[in-house]
């Protein structure tokens, strides 16, 4: 199967608006689509494994956050990506980096929740 992640940018430059399009359509034969709930009342610091099912090489990912997180992948913990809470973070590959399978994630709590919030994810590879 053929995931197609497809973007358009445009932002100001001075007087003019610039565009740019971003296209990258890897392969995959496995998928783990699904949400995670952050149960209101969870501290800040705690960490909720991103389920990759039977994705032992994810080439691409969405992440569509509902509370504020920090996201690492395979056990990283020197500079985790942070999400906003409302926004999403993504990334399509046509393959490895440096031979690297990106194999695990995990989103990590940066304050306390304030009510249930949830967290959309999908996970593409093979």
């Amino acid at each position: 199967m053929n995931l197609q992640a497809v973007g358009n940018l445009q932002f100001p430059l001075g007087d003019q608006t610039v565009s740019q399009s971003l296209s990258c359509v890897p392969t995959y034969t496995a998928q783990s689509l699904g949400t995670i709930d952050i149960p209101s009342g969870t501290a800040s610091g705690v960490a909720f494994q991103i389920p990759f099912g039977s994705v032992a090489n994810a080439k691409g990912y969405y992440i569509k956050a509902g509370a504020d997180v920090k996201l690492a992948w395979n056990g990283a913990t020197g500079a985790p990506v942070p999400v906003a809470s409302g926004g999403f973070h993504m990334a399509a590959m046509p393959g490895n980096v440096s031979g690297t399978a990106l194999s695990s994630g995990v989103l990590v709590t940066v304050a306390t929740a304030d009510g249930l919030k949830t967290i959309t994810y999908g996970i593409f590879g093979d």
